[in-house]
């Protein structure tokens, strides 16, 4: 109904002022319509290059911290792998554990009973005096 409405009062027009001066109306109409585009284009391309520098400086920041974080975790790692290796290097098996202290157990029952003899012997050393 718009575009109708608009024929019918530019039909108007051109009845009532005649065909020229309905024509340089509606050029200055059309001039300040796309002066106002173009207006409304440079701030839309200025909203766009700020959007943009923004943007780029927070992916910056970002790739930044990422970075920073990538070789706080490629150090844990080098430092892990060192451990491990170490580990690695000086790993002994359960079996191999239980055979360097198998014989721990004994020699700790023949110190208690040393111990539990010194009493009967230091009797004796002093008997002997």
């Amino acid at each position: 109904m718009e575009g109708a409405s608009a024929a019918n009062t530019i039909n108007n027009l051109i009845t009532a002022l005649g065909l020229p001066a309905t024509v340089i109306i509606l050029g200055v109409i059309a001039f300040f319509v796309i002066r106002e585009v173009r207006q409304e284009n440079a701030s839309t391309r200025k909203s766009i290059e700020s959007f943009k520098n923004e943007t780029s400086k927070k992916i910056d920041e970002l790739k930044k911290h990422s970075d920073e974080r990538d070789e706080a975790l490629t150090a844990r790692f080098e430092k892990l792998e060192k451990e491990v290796k170490f580990i690695q290097h000086d790993y002994m098996t359960k079996a191999e554990h239980y055979q360097d202290t198998e014989g721990w157990k004994t020699e700790v029952q023949g110190i208690r009973q040393k111990v539990s003899e010194l009493p009967i012997e230091i009797l004796k050393l002093i008997k002997q005096v």
